[in-house]
């Protein structure tokens, strides 16, 4: 069974959930990847038809870095299976955590065009968005792991705000999770819509 806590936004929440992402009901999710977009690389080993879903134009620019998140269209327009987009990591690593706010950024904003054009297909009250930690392993962030879990927990909170969305960052490492654990704690945001009592006690 997964765990899962919640950060309370006065528009949404953002969940933290320590288990595997497809497992979860969502709408749309972010897969890493880099920019070349390579034949074998481990975008394709998680969405092996992905290239020939991709719009090519997005694509280009992609490649070119000039965009840095691209949706992945679904097979079926019917189905409720969540959209993937792709997020490019840093092309020579991550050194530090705020290499990634604009990547994480573009990602919600691609997410909410997407459930706009697309609509809701999860079955809670509002879209859920999934996105996993990124370029903290192959990508180098690992000395700043702690930075970047602060960054990408933030962009969650001014997506949720920005747009009426709930947010989930999914980990599978124990470590990681108690650290998001921690970050959630310490910020004031995650408690607005509790009263004194009820925060001092979900502390």
């Amino acid at each position: 069974a997964c765990q899962d806590r919640a950060m309370t936004s006065a528009h949404g929440h953002v969940f933290v959930i320590k288990g595997d992402r497809s497992h979860l009901a969502c709408d749309v999710y972010l897969q890493s990847t880099d920019k070349d977009l390579r034949p074998g690389g481990t975008w394709l080993k998680a969405i092996p038809d992905a290239a020939r879903r991709l719009d090519p134009d997005e694509r280009a620019e992609f490649q070119a870095e000039r965009r840095f998140a691209i949706p992945v269209r679904v097979a079926d327009a019917r189905s409720r299976e969540p959209t993937p987009v792709l997020v490019a990591v840093p092309y020579y690593g991550t050194t530090h955590a705020d290499q990634l706010r604009e990547r994480v950024a573009e990602f919600f904003d691609v997410a909410a065009r997407v459930i706009d054009e697309r609509g809701k297909v999860s079955y809670g009250e509002r879209p859920l968005v999934a996105f996993p930690l990124f370029a903290h392993r192959g990508g180098g962030g690992g000395p700043v792991v702690g930075d970047i879990l602060n960054a990408l927990y933030d962009e969650a909170q001014l997506a949720v705000a920005r747009h009426r969305i709930d947010v989930v960052m999914v980990l599978d490492q124990p470590r990681e999770y108690d650290l998001a654990q921690v970050i959630r704690r310490e910020d004031a945001r995650a408690w607005l819509a509790l009263n004194a009592e009820q925060a001092r006690h979900a502390r």
